[in-house]
């Protein structure tokens, strides 16, 4: 334990200040850096800060029996009158190093619960020391030391990070320790949920309970996989069951631990107790804050700490515990290899390794189809980030979407039951149809094709495929592959609340009832009722069925989940809508949806490419109220953007003077902002504030000479101020 924790310190550390961004320098994974934060191989810094607090025990008990080894040796040497160190001192001192070594690669984690967990593990075992007195100078000596290195190399890096990180956690403020109560809201779902499965949910199931559970609206398509609690996650899955019989192998360990410390059982093992109990008081610490025990690193080393205790204890009884109790004559193993146990352990032992091959051949399909699932998440992100606001990544191109469709593909081929993988399949599909669908001829929305054909009601499903080829070509097949894939995910899952919309989108394809179709979305609500895209989708629904109170609560949930479900409903609603009340639908949208900045941007955006700027003017008004009331909340610069924004929207409504209010408030927030002093400058010459002017536009000529426009009016500001001081003598000598 020991050595591994100790290489898995060094790992990180080499990966944080040599690495490129990879795993072990190779390995890309698509939601996690090797960067920023010490991590080793795990993806997750509170993971590999878990690690390091299991192997401050070992650590610490491979010094105390070095020091006695080497003691031993320092006695033979007085006698043969050698003085130079011993190998014994030697390898104290390095592992005093490997000890510093493993807490600076913990605290460079910067996870909090982590550095409590390693504060708690060594607490633990220096307390189990001093009570089996086996906490001695030399020990002490040597904790000093480590602490002396670890001080040192934070002084030459991290000192900052770490005691910012340090200083929520000691703050004891909660708004501070777990932000946006991201943690307390899961915490809450899970507990609420627990109260509902008394007898468990099933293991590996929190991620399809938890949405309906928690009361936060989201458009955001990322779950949540874990309760970040393992206790209250073992609670949710296992059931109250469960529960009791972890609680009961705690206090097993606890027991074993104790009895062990008080028993007279020599030093030796008293210190392996120290250690185990310290791996263990880490485990059970962490564990309230993060899901260390669905690691299987970090567990594996637990299980090892567990069984150990339980060994140390059998020691502890003496020598009956140690040769079970044998008579003479037995055999020294405490068991009999005579009899039926000459058939029975082997045949365990074929059973184990039948059971072994199994599992192995299990996995081996899952494990080969990950490679491409990452890929596949990888090659996203990177073409999420290089798109341009005007694009949207997932319908800009038909041969990347067949990329994705080719390795979700593979994916899906290795590991047939990968749930996540079978609905991404969906959406590229459906994603490949609308790109090929908008490059057509006949460039119907799908929508309008799923109404036509529902009002056709084709006899049969034949006639349906024959006149859906002539309409708009054979690249609808793909609709029918997303629909294929779709039905595949819910069969191995009825919980994914998505799968449901496309059930919904496709049901023309099976001439499915509007109750069949209600039942999907009343499903999907179900299983996700704060999702974005499921309200988004029962709002549609209930306008189609002409329910318009209905479709307007749907509605309000869905612009409350986030920006992208918001602009959706903003969107429909403004081309659904004729240019002439496009003034009255911006008004009744601000009204009912309470749209926050973000909103009446995009609104302000879809509506100017129907109408004039002058059916705009109180929507504009508008917009520049809410950025002076945003800017006015926030500090410093970050308020700077926000004036500016206001700026030329008064701007834009002639007037002037709002205008250069706001741009003098940027200036204020942020006196560095070459935008902000320049659009100043402007409104100043505006105002025949020369003087002023000239002193904002040679600020931005020193620092862009080459820029003409700068230039430009930085003459104009000097010729304004020349002007005006001939002005003022003229009128001296005239008076």
């Amino acid at each position: 334990c020991a050595l591994t924790a100790l290489l898995m310190a060094l790992i990180g550390l080499l990966q944080l200040f040599f690495g490129n961004g990879k795993f072990l320098w190779f390995y890309e994974h698509p939601l996690s850096l090797a960067a920023g934060v010490a991590k080793g191989t795990f993806t997750n810094r509170n993971h590999f800060a878990q690690f390091m607090a299991l192997g401050i025990g070992p650590l610490i008990w491979w010094i105390q029996d070095s020091m006695r080894r080497s003691h031993a040796e320092g006695g033979k040497k007085r006698h043969h009158s050698d003085t130079g160190p011993g190998r014994g001192e030697l390898t104290t001192y390095l592992l005093c190093l490997a000890l510093g070594i493993v807490l600076f690669a913990g605290l460079l984690s910067l996870s909090r619960g982590g550095i409590l967990a390693m504060f708690v593990a060594a607490l633990v075992c220096a307390a189990v020391c001093y009570r089996t007195s086996s906490f001695g100078k030399r020990l002490l000596a040597s904790l000093i030391a480590a602490g002396a290195l670890i001080g040192a190399s934070l002084g030459i890096f991290g000192y900052e990070k770490v005691c910012n990180r340090l200083e929520t956690l000691v703050s004891g403020e909660l708004d501070l320790i777990d932000q946006s109560a991201g943690r307390r809201t899961i915490w809450a779902a899970a507990l609420a949920a627990s109260a509902d499965y008394p007898a468990g949910t099933g293991a590996g199931s929190f991620r399809k309970i938890y949405p309906m559970y928690t009361d936060l609206y989201s458009d955001a398509r990322i779950d949540s996989t874990h309760a970040e609690n393992s206790y209250l996650q073992l609670l949710l899955e296992n059931g109250a069951a469960g529960a009791i019989l972890a609680l009961a192998g705690i206090a097993l360990c606890g027991f074993w631990c104790v009895a062990a410390v008080r028993s007279r059982a020599q030093a030796r093992n008293k210190l392996c107790i120290a250690a185990i109990a310290g791996m263990l008081a880490a485990s059970l610490t962490h564990a309230l804050f993060d899901f260390i025990w669905y690691v299987p690193a970090c567990m594996t080393m637990a299980v090892v700490a567990a069984a150990s205790a339980e060994r140390v204890w059998q020691l502890s009884r003496g020598k009956r515990a140690l040769d079970g109790g044998r008579r003479d004559g037995a055999p020294a193993l405490g068991f009999s290899l005579s009899g039926p146990a000459a058939i029975g352990w082997p045949a365990a032992l074929l059973a184990l390794t039948l059971l072994g091959g199994w599992m192995i051949a299990e996995r081996f399909g899952p494990a080969v189809a990950r490679k491409y699932w990452d890929d596949y998440f990888v090659a996203r992100n990177v073409m999420n980030v290089r798109a341009t606001p005007e694009q949207n990544p997932e319908t800009e191109n038909a041969d990347t979407q067949r990329r994705w469709i080719e390795c979700l593909e593979t994916v899906v081929r290795w590991s047939p039951k990968h749930i996540p993988a079978r609905l991404a399949l969906a959406e590229a599909h459906r994603r490949l149809f609308d790109s090929l669908q908008a490059e057509s001829e006949n460039r119907m929305p799908l929508v309008h094709i799923r109404d036509a054909a529902i009002r056709s009601r084709f006899p049969s499903r034949e006639a349906l495929d024959d006149w859906l080829t002539r309409a708009i070509g054979d690249h609808w097949r793909h609709l029918q592959k997303s629909l294929d894939h779709t039905r595949k995910a819910l069969a191995l899952c009825p919980l994914e609340g998505r799968a449901y919309i496309y059930l919904i989108e496709f049901s023309f394809l099976n001439n499915i009832s509007d109750s069949v179709r209600r039942d999907y979305v009343e499903q999907a609500l179900r299983a996700r009722p704060y999702d974005g895209d499921v309200l988004y989708t029962a709002a549609k629904e209930a306008l189609l069925a002409g329910d318009a109170a209905l479709w307007l609560d749907y509605a309000k949930k869905a612009v409350a989940s986030g920006p992208r479900c918001q602009e959706m409903v903003i969107r429909d609603l403004v081309d659904a809508t004729p240019p002439a009340n496009l003034p009255a639908v911006a008004d009744f949208i601000v009204r009912e949806f309470g749209a926050d900045l973000a909103g009446i941007r995009v609104l302000h955006a879809e509506c100017a490419r129907h109408c004039s700027p002058r059916q705009l003017q109180g929507l504009v008004q508008l917009r520049a109220i809410k950025a002076e009331e945003e800017a006015a909340a926030m500090k410093n610069a970050q308020a700077a953007p926000l004036w500016i924004e206001a700026r030329k929207l008064y701007a834009d409504l002639d007037r002037h003077g709002d205008a250069l209010r706001c741009a003098r408030n940027a200036v204020e927030a942020d006196p560095n902002n070459f935008q902000a002093r320049y659009l100043l400058g402007l409104d100043l010459l505006n105002h025949q504030l020369f003087e002023d002017a000239e002193r904002q536009l040679r600020w931005c000529y020193q620092r862009r000479p080459d820029n003409k426009s700068v230039e430009a009016k930085l003459g104009q500001a000097l010729k304004g101020k020349l002007d005006g001081r001939r002005a003022e003598r003229g009128n001296e000598i005239l008076r």
